[in-house]
């Protein structure tokens, strides 16, 4: 059987590290936990820097970042190992602006609010993400998530700084989520770190959102399977030219991208299975061609809907938010457009009694 064999518990060769982690520890007559969780329990007398740098790795990379910082700080094994830290997520959170109650009802309380104010408070997000940035190799991160709320007035050049060093071959989700455009200068997006040559050829889930994205007619992710845009100011070209280099896409999500106009995808996604595209206010035309499309959810009735073979779509839903009489065009239209739907949700907020 060509291939790694998978078991419930993970591939064989993630297996044999915890078995040889186990023995390890063992031998070094001490003991720990390590389970398929977000955290792992050490035994505070563990000789941490006794055992191979492999499975440091491994027991690191069940770590939350604050711990493995932590982990960092007290074993020069685990710094070596927090330079290749593979789950960077930085959000208000883990940067210790704000803690999560946890329980039924949970809610969001703000630390140090006397301490944070304005200015002080960016200032300590983009101060601690730039430390950890710097002291990381760029090697070995499959994630990286970016949550820059609290920071309006970040400079792109310091953004396009930390993409560059963490963007490497390997790289499996990105995600840029900024403030309100209205609160800053419009970011641009720098196209090159989606590049083979930069490493970006490896990532398989992108999600932009309040920035600006302008691919070059050749700029295409391989590997990419979801892309989801919000607020993104882009052309229905550039993004159909993108599209149209990104062969192996599965889920494609459009929201609040004003500026496209015409959305035509000049080649077949072969491989595209989810489609939604809401509260583009300009758009008037979507032309794409689907085969595998089985779910499609849109926002504007008006808009001149082409998907290839129609007869593949099971699953609509239609959200018609001030939009007039949204299910009398659903119940007339669809069946004509899409014939073989199985499910269909309408949600309509002025209708119109026949």
């Amino acid at each position: 059987m060509d291939g790694k064999r998978k078991r419930p518990g993970g591939t064989m060769e993630t297996r044999a590290t915890k078995c040889r982690t186990m023995q390890l520890l063992h031998e070094l007559g001490t003991s720990a936990k390590i389970i398929d969780a977000p955290y792992v329990e050490i035994m505070p007398e563990l000789p941490l820097d006794k055992l191979p740098e492999d499975i440091l790795r491994h027991i690191c990379s069940f770590m939350p970042l604050k711990d493995a910082a932590r982990a960092a700080c007290v074993s020069h094994g685990f710094l070596r190992c927090w330079r290749h830290y593979p789950i960077l997520i930085f959000n208000s959170e883990t940067l210790g602006l704000i803690k999560r109650k946890l329980g039924l009802d949970a809610e969001e309380v703000p630390l140090y609010e006397s301490a944070f104010r304005g200015n002080d408070k960016e200032s300590h997000a983009v101060s601690k993400i730039d430390h950890i940035i710097k002291n990381h190799s760029g090697i070995g991160v499959k994630v990286l998530k970016l949550r820059l709320f609290p920071c309006p007035k970040i400079s792109g050049a310091v953004i396009d700084r930390w993409l560059e060093t963490v963007i490497k071959p390997g790289i499996k989700e990105l995600s840029l989520e900024m403030s309100s455009c209205k609160k800053r200068t419009e970011y641009n997006f720098p196209c090159s770190v989606l590049s083979n040559k930069a490493g970006g050829g490896t990532i398989q889930s992108l999600f932009l959102y309040s920035c600006a994205f302008h691919p070059t007619v050749t700029l295409g992710c391989n590997s990419l399977t979801s892309l989801h845009l919000c607020e993104v100011h882009i052309c229905g070209e550039e993004l159909g030219q993108f599209l149209s280099n990104s062969f192996a896409l599965e889920r494609l999500v459009i929201s609040d991208c004003n500026d496209i106009i015409q959305f035509k995808v000049p080649c077949r996604m072969q491989q595209l299975k989810y489609l939604e595209v809401t509260k583009c206010q300009m758009l008037q035309v979507i032309e794409i061609d689907a085969p595998k499309l089985s779910t499609f959810i849109y926002w504007d009735v008006g808009v001149q809907i082409s998907l290839g073979d129609p007869l593949q779509v099971k699953y609509i839903r239609l959200m018609g938010y001030k939009q007039p009489n949204t299910v009398c065009y659903a119940r007339t239209e669809l069946p004509s457009i899409m014939p073989n739907v199985e499910s269909l949700i309408v949600s309509s907020t002025d209708e119109v009694k026949q």
